[in-house]
């Protein structure tokens, strides 16, 4: 990331799902990034009243919020026929970080999963690595959420190859990206 360039998340809305103690943590951590649309929420029928009535660009929350599995909200999520919401970055942040978690949130539909304690810089790191993310979204029977595969070929892995696996390559719609911008200062 550049060290000069500065972060406005000032027209961004975020969707924050936490407890208490957590939640006023990521608050003053997106507060201090200049988010003033920020929607904090502590149960998950908040979160659904939210994410049913509001567009929202960025969803942060906790593995677990008030008795209901973090990876069961994105499916939730993910699952909304109809609402732009569906397709919201999201970012899920956990307290002990286990592998059968990393596997769970990559296939609930999460765009990535942070281990706590979490730094402010940590924090605006992985946002902007999720706003710049170009996998397309996929919706099967069984998923939806971004394309699981991270593996991007370099030109020289595809010298004399031929792309095998039948697909264009699509630019996911990010509505995150036009609004987290490097603007040098």
């Amino acid at each position: 990331m550049n060290p000069d360039a500065r972060i406005n998340l000032e027209q961004v809305s975020i969707l924050l799902l936490d407890g208490a103690v957590g939640m006023s943590v990521l608050a003053q951590i997106f507060g201090g990034f200049g988010a003033r649309k920020l929607y904090k929420c502590t149960t998950f029928d908040e979160a659904k009243a939210v994410l049913k009535d509001s567009e929202i660009d960025l969803v942060v929350l906790n593995d677990e919020v008030d008795g209901t599995p973090g990876h069961e909200v994105v499916r939730w999520l993910r699952r909304l026929d109809g609402n732009v919401n569906a397709f919201a970055s999201v970012i899920l942040v956990g307290g002990h970080v286990r592998r059968s978690q990393v596997q769970l949130t990559r296939d609930c539909g999460a765009n990535f999963l942070m281990a706590k304690p979490l730094s402010p810089r940590m924090v605006l790191e992985r946002v902007v690595w999720v706003s710049r993310e170009k996998r397309p979204f996929v919706g099967t029977d069984t998923y939806a959420g971004p394309d699981r595969r991270f593996h991007i070929p370099s030109e020289r892995e595809n010298l004399g190859r031929r792309r095998g696996d039948g697909l264009s390559p699509v630019d996911a719609a990010n509505p995150l990206l036009p609004l987290i911008g490097d603007a040098k200062t």
